[in-house]
């Protein structure tokens, strides 16, 4: 079973580099723009897609996307994204490798491909937060419980639809 606990929307700050070098007020400024949800009142999916378009914008300090639920999360999401940070348009965005060796003839090998990576730091690190979904140990106080199957992991997430569909899915099962 799953423990979900439903707290309140917790700013996070972006995923930006020189995040250090701002001033204490600039910070302040900074996650102040931090979209929230209150899954503990009803939600469209409208509501939803919206929430998750400008914690992206917000998250990676993108301009305003203009997505689907259709669009994947890697191809028309991250590659924007990959495509700011290296100042490229988007159709030139290639995906590296990180962890590898260089052998014996001078190529490098091994290691692993750095599609996904951004989108896995905003979930391994901040989603939770933001959304006020905190998956918990049976013995905390929980909103409600669930089959682990009833819901996807964000890991598994393809395309928005189905990462919205998660957060959805959550603020009806919380409202019941």
């Amino acid at each position: 079973m799953l423990y979900v606990n439903i707290k309140e929307s917790t700013p996070i700050f972006p995923f930006v580099e020189d995040l250090d070098e701002l001033s204490v007020n600039a910070q302040l400024e900074l996650i102040k723009q931090c979209p929230s949800i209150n899954l503990k009142q009803p939600q469209t999916r409208k509501s939803v897609l919206e929430f998750v378009r400008a914690l992206f914008v917000y998250y990676f300090q993108i301009p305003a996307m203009d997505f689907e639920l259709s669009s994947d999360l890697l191809e028309d999401v991250e590659k924007q994204v990959w495509a700011k940070e290296l100042e490229v348009p988007e159709d030139e965005v290639t995906h590296g490798r990180l962890f590898t060796h260089v052998d014996s003839e001078g190529n490098h090998t091994g290691g692993v491909s750095d599609k996904g990576m951004l989108l896995m730091s905003l979930f391994m690190f901040d989603i939770a937060d933001v959304t006020g979904i905190h998956v918990v140990d049976e013995s905390d106080d929980y909103t409600f419980c669930a089959k682990e199957s009833e819901f996807k992991s964000y890991y598994e997430c393809k395309t928005v639809a189905e990462l919205v569909d998660i957060i959805y899915r959550v603020s009806i099962k919380c409202l019941k």
